[in-house]
């Protein structure tokens, strides 16, 4: 059975524009192709359109989405497509004119569709909830922290001017421009991180059939590859700058503190500015240049973050995953069982295999090459990990205080090697 791509809906799916969708779908691509539509999201992009019942909730990132899924305009015919050009030329009947159009659209698509096996659409179902399930969870998330800078600013309605919220002025909060990142921003921001995290993995089932210590490890290891991934992802996709670098609620960490829009500069301290260009710069260095500018050149789509997130999560024999338990004395390799390792293999494997399934749905040219670049960015993203790292160590002893739950899995004697 063929399921939407954009919408999860099986009733009416079929190829159509190079990919899996319903009519519903390709009428509402066409539409707003062809008339040359201009939709806006008003939750920064991000909605859950993955439901039929909510892919009108927004039109903007219902767009998007078929854009992502693989939907290409190149094989639009707009002559044919807009209904108003054929009323002239062959008939007076709008429906007599459009509807056998639809149809032998529709045939002809679904004769040229390659014949998909169980074994592939299982694929496509799986890491079509993958990315579902992740996109939820960051949609949440990102609520979660509009939700935190708009009590920010109500409270400096409230209080004086020059009031502090843990030792930190609240100006800055209102500024239009670019941000510069703050202690409190970082720390709750790591937290918020630490548990989407958390519950993404909970929504894996492999991962519910692992031992509970193993699942601590996993999670312990994995915690600092999620927050470059998700701050890399969000700054390719939010920032076209290629000098900072932004963490998931809008503040950024530049390579120049001059390079900010001069209000923001005004009321950066000079102490603030020299961590910035003193302890972090190497850090924001390796954030932009090893991860968010080449998921920028990729255009990284959904499915392949969602992938990079399964294999360097379900990973445990690679050098740069050696990670020592807490006691410093064994590694994760020697405390699984065979039962738990194959659970670990096989996962990894499906999300491999479920993107070059994705690939192939979407008939992606040389999707070998493309997964190739892919996988390759997993040097960078270690990398980047290792210095940011780093940088929490110094944060943590010098700059602020992190919740308990941060503390556990950030710093409790795991880390990269």
């Amino acid at each position: 059975m063929l399921k939407c791509v954009v919408c999860g809906d099986t009733t009416t799916a079929g190829r159509h524009y190079k990919t899996i969708v319903c009519l519903g779908c390709k009428s509402f691509f066409r539409r707003a192709i062809v008339k040359k539509r201009q939709y806006f999201c008003e939750k920064g992009g991000c909605c859950n359109v993955s439901e039929r019942s909510g892919r009108q909730s927004c039109r903007a990132c219902r767009l998007k989405k078929c854009l992502e899924m693989g939907m290409t305009k190149d094989v639009l015919h707009p002559k044919r497509d807009t209904i108003g050009a054929r009323y002239a030329k062959q008939h007076n009947s709008p429906i007599h004119d459009h509807v056998p159009d639809q149809e032998d659209e529709a045939s002809t698509s679904n004769l040229h569709s390659p014949i998909i096996s169980n074994q592939e659409q299982d694929l496509l179902n799986a890491i079509a909830k993958f990315v579902n399930d992740d996109c939820r969870i960051r949609n949440r998330k990102y609520d979660t922290f509009n939700s935190h800078t708009e009590a920010v600013k109500l409270a400096q309605t409230v209080l004086s001017e020059d009031s502090t919220i843990n030792g930190q002025g609240l100006k800055i909060y209102y500024l239009k421009d670019l941000r510069l990142v703050q202690k409190y921003d970082m720390s709750m921001v790591t937290s918020g991180e630490l548990y989407s995290m958390i519950e993404w993995a909970q929504g894996l089932d492999d991962f519910k059939q692992l031992p509970l210590n193993v699942r601590m490890i996993l999670l312990k290891r994995f915690a600092i590859y999620h927050i470059v991934l998700e701050t890399g992802y969000y700054t390719a996709k939010n920032s076209e700058l290629n000098d900072i670098w932004m963490i998931t609620n809008g503040a950024c960490m530049p390579r120049f503190v001059e390079m900010l829009p001069v209000e923001s500069q005004k009321i950066i301290s000079p102490d603030r500015k020299w961590r910035q260009e003193k302890l972090w710069n190497q850090m924001t260095n390796r954030q932009i240049d090893e991860v968010a500018l080449p998921m920028r050149r990729l255009k990284l789509r959904p499915e392949e973050l969602v992938t990079l997130k399964l294999i360097m999560f379900f990973q445990f024999n690679s050098e740069h995953d050696s990670i020592s338990l807490s006691n410093g004395t064994e590694l994760l390799s020697k405390i699984l069982s065979q039962e738990a390792s194959n659970i670990i293999a096989n996962s990894r494997n499906k999300a491999i295999q479920a993107l070059i399934a994705f690939y192939k749905s979407i008939d992606l040219e040389n999707y070998a090459e493309r997964f190739g670049n892919v996988i390759l960015s997993i040097s960078g993203i270690v990398s980047a990990a290792s210095a940011l790292l780093e940088a929490y160590q110094v944060m943590r002893l010098f700059v602020c205080k992190f919740d308990s739950l941060t503390e556990q899995l950030l710093f409790d004697g795991d880390g990269v090697s």
